[in-house]
């Protein structure tokens, strides 16, 4: 893996609240909207830490 993919990877994961929706969907499938509801986040900041 080249050193600037590994670098983005470790970045996103710095943010809590992505690295909290990690561990939830460890768990089990779950829909953007429940992560959403659980992380206090709106659809569209979600939708922005599902892209990234």
């Amino acid at each position: 893996m080249k050193r600037a993919a590994i670098d983005d990877r470790l970045a996103a994961l710095a943010e809590p609240q992505r690295r909290r929706a990690v561990e939830l969907l460890s768990e089990r499938p779950r829909r953007a909207g429940e992560l959403a509801g659980t992380l206090g986040l709106t659809a569209p900041a979600m939708s922005r830490h599902l892209r990234r």
